[in-house]
């Protein structure tokens, strides 16, 4: 038998063959040789149904503590001293009984128990010793005397050949089924591994596929930023200074949103608004109001990237746009003793109540962005709860045609501390 049986060290006789066949065999062998047999694991369960049981073994067997005697077994290969020949014994009861080990791959699997043979001693002490035995399980008023007629004595010599057989033809299915067992398990295990194989195959080509792009990205950024140069210093040449502040604004927006950071100052993400600003009034004019007053001692924290222009950019499009008149749009700052809060501010068309619940159960669902006003809110507001906790994120305040506040809130932490996200 192959050594890689181990392939799986929990496998049991019930795993490697149909008790049912095991079963078949088991009754064809007690007709035609008379003998009781019994299959058991390794662990002393019979897994078998008893066959040509004697009625004094079945009502020995009736009783808990007769069906632990006769099945207290605890099997491994060492107890047999050769996997060839039965080991013969008197059980219990003072009958004769051997067990035959199924042994496959030098693991003992259970064995075969057969037997209720008759010792070859005087009736009358036999008589005498089953009595005294069946007393001692509180089987009484039995004849014995009649059940033992019932029971034979056999010679040995026809005992062992009886249980060679058994043994040949039990070790021979369970060794059989263990083989079929076996490469099922590696045909599976071969399966497992060309699935892994595909899988590495396909991350290498997604990675491969990721570094070209990321290449791309990184030469397209170069394109676009010299491109702005040069329209920069045409529009100086021309005297249009206008023109020359908006392209260098748009090359600022456009470096900072490709930064890698995910934390940034609060000073940065400002710098980012003041630019997004200037291009928002290059298209308003006097239409829309800007106001920036945030504390400079709260310039230093560290609030996650791009927090603030969604804000903004909601403000404009929803809140402002809408309105047939000028508005005006605050960014404002609030501290407590352990929180930062960034208010965006605006005198627009408001948002209804329904709206606002609406773009609330989004958020609670983890939905990121949605087809009402707020794009980009639920974003941020899931973005400070990853980053800082569930005490941290967005809030909306809003009277329908009275304006928007949106509060943003995140912890006092300032750029080189400790407590790093």
């Amino acid at each position: 038998m192959p050594s890689f049986l181990n392939i799986d060290e929990e496998l049991h006789l019930t795993d490697l063959i149909d008790i049912n066949i095991l079963q078949q065999i088991q009754d064809r062998f007690s007709e035609a040789t008379g003998l009781a047999a019994i299959i058991i694991d390794d662990q002393g369960e019979p897994v078998t149904e008893p066959s040509n049981f004697s009625d004094i073994c079945s009502l020995v067997l009736s009783t808990d503590r007769g069906m632990k005697n006769c099945f207290d077994y605890n099997f491994s290969e060492g107890d047999f001293e050769s996997k060839e020949e039965p080991l013969v014994f008197h059980c219990h009861m003072g009958f004769v009984d051997l067990v035959v080990p199924i042994i496959v791959a030098d693991e003992c699997f259970g064995v075969v128990k057969c037997g209720q043979i008759l010792p070859e001693e005087s009736k009358v002490e036999m008589v005498d010793k089953v009595k005294s035995r069946l007393k001692s399980l509180d089987i009484n008023d039995v004849e014995v005397k009649k059940l033992l007629q019932q029971m034979k004595q056999i010679p040995r010599p026809k005992i062992n050949a009886a249980a060679n057989l058994l043994s040949l033809l039990a070790n021979y299915i369970v060794e059989m089924s263990a083989t079929t067992l076996i490469q099922k398990q590696l045909h599976f295990k071969n399966y497992q591994l060309m699935q892994e194989v595909n899988n590495r195959m396909e991350v290498e080509t997604n990675l491969q596929q990721a570094e070209l792009k990321a290449l791309q990205s990184q030469m397209n950024p170069h394109f676009l930023f010299n491109s702005l140069n040069i329209i920069a210093r045409l529009a100086l040449l021309e005297g249009a200074e206008e023109t020359q502040e908006m392209v260098h604004s748009l090359s600022d927006l456009l470096r900072y949103s490709l930064r890698k950071e995910e934390i940034v100052t609060l000073s940065e993400e400002l710098n980012y608004i003041k630019d997004y600003i200037k291009i928002q009034k290059a298209r308003f004019g006097e239409q829309i109001k800007f106001v920036i007053d945030v504390n400079e001692e709260l310039l230093s924290y560290k609030i996650p990237f791009m927090s603030l222009q969604p804000l903004v950019e909601n403000a404009i499009i929803h809140g402002l746009e809408p309105k047939d008149t000028s508005g005006k749009i605050e960014i404002l700052s609030e501290e407590t003793e352990d929180k930062l809060i960034i208010k965006v501010m605006d005198d627009g068309v408001g948002i209804e109540q329904d709206k606002i619940r609406e773009i609330i159960e989004a958020r609670e669902r983890e939905v990121t962005e949605t087809h009402t006003s707020s794009m980009g809110i639920n974003n941020v507001h899931q973005r400070l709860k990853h980053y800082y906790g569930s005490k941290y994120g967005v809030k909306i305040y809003s009277d329908k045609g009275e304006g928007t506040e949106v509060r943003i809130s995140f912890p006092k932490l300032e750029t080189g501390s400790d407590n790093d996200v």
